[in-house]
């Protein structure tokens, strides 16, 4: 391992933090105009203005409402011209230190004892001046940056691939069903749609689910996958075959919890609303969630798809001041269009060859992000 000198932070930039310029809401309508320039905050880009107020090369690192453990994203450079508000401190380089190395290393680093506060955790510019840096000479500053860079691009171009083919699911659903611009899934029957509406009900059986006695271990731990809201934001989407936790067969007999089969369809009702998954194997779920047993006129991919394209309309029927819910008597109420069933089989056998290359995809993202972690490892510790 190579032992490089370190130096505190405020002795290897430069800070602007007083040309900072921040800006409420009716001043950001004001300046708006045509957006040419990136309005950036402790966390990224905010939105786009129509002036700036920097005109270099510079590192912000977030003072307050950002996240500063190790590997979390708290810095970033901006290579154009910009506006910066007073929630990031703003750097330049001096000494030699290349700004992309820096980045790299306060995105690596574990910050946390250098933040202050418990409700709002702040980073200010005292404590940022006396992070402790490691500093190589220039030139190896600058091939550590170009090495991580490369494996960071890697990463996002695997992760831009899964979102392109989240894309290429909703084009194909618009394609196949041409729904006429009308949501599948609403709550009375919609006259203009192209396809038959028909209450879910009638096409689906409607089920629940529930949460066995957190005090009886024995309910607990056992084999049958329990879909909460935990999962469900990973779920979206998808095909679910594991859970975060598990309930045993005594649990479902001593409980409200039913067992559902494969093929059922889960949406979530409360909290996270909207979110929708498809059991790839027997299991249940939460009472958080309704679900939906598919008949014969219904296929489960499309259901499943079909709540999603109609997501923005259906959370928009959640009331509730502490956890918007959808209640029961509005989901009794929803009705569906229904294609032809082979029309939807169709569909479906596009979506699960379009969901085989995100798994590969997704596969490929995770090893670029193991791959990225211990590059950086080796680089901060001298190994690369």
């Amino acid at each position: 391992m190579t032992a490089w000198p370190t130096a505190p932070l405020g002795e290897l930039v430069v800070n602007l933090d007083s040309r900072r310029v921040p800006l409420n809401e009716g001043e950001r309508d004001r300046r708006r105009g045509e957006g040419r320039y990136p309005y950036f905050g402790a966390n990224g880009e905010l939105d786009r203005l129509d002036e700036f107020i920097f005109d270099e090369l510079i590192l912000c690192v977030a003072e307050d409402g950002g996240s500063w453990g190790r590997n979390e994203r708290c810095a970033y450079v901006v290579s154009e011209k910009c506006w910066v508000n007073n929630h990031a401190h703003v750097l330049a380089p001096t000494n030699g230190t290349h700004l992309r190395f820096l980045q790299h290393y306060l995105n690596y680093a574990d910050l946390s004892s250098f933040v202050t506060g418990t409700t709002r955790g702040k980073l200010t510019r005292a404590a940022l001046d006396r992070i402790p840096v490691p500093k190589p000479p220039s030139a190896e500053q600058k091939q550590i940056a170009a090495i991580l860079e490369a494996a960071e691009a890697l990463r996002e171009k695997r992760r831009h691939a899964m979102g392109m083919l989240d894309d290429l699911v909703e084009a194909t659903f618009d394609e196949v069903f041409d729904t006429n611009g009308q949501p599948p899934v609403t709550v009375s029957s919609n006259g203009g749609s192209r396809w038959p509406s028909v209450l879910l009900t009638k096409v689906a059986r409607l089920a629940t689910g529930h949460t066995p006695d957190r005090k009886k271990s024995q309910y607990w731990h056992g084999d049958i996958p329990w879909i909460t809201l935990s999962d469900i934001r990973l779920l979206d989407g998808r095909v679910a075959q594991t859970t975060q936790e598990c309930v045993s067969e005594i649990g479902i007999d001593n409980s409200s919890a039913v067992k559902l089969p494969s093929g059922t369809v889960c949406f979530s009702r409360t909290a996270s609303v909207g979110f929708a998954t498809l059991m790839g194997r027997e299991m249940c779920t939460s009472q958080d969630f309704v679900n939906w047993v598919c008949g014969p006129e219904i296929d489960g991919i499309y259901l499943m798809n079909a709540l999603i394209r109609a997501r923005t309309n259906l959370r928009a029927l959640s009331s509730g001041s502490t956890h918007k819910t959808i209640y029961f008597p509005t989901v009794e109420q929803f009705h569906v269009q229904v294609p032809p069933i082979q029309l939807q089989r169709k569909f479906a056998a596009a979506w699960s060859a379009i969901q085989e290359l995100r798994e590969n995809h997704s596969l490929q993202f995770e090893q670029a992000c193991v791959l990225s972690s211990s590059l950086e490892h080796r680089a901060f510790r001298g190994d690369l």
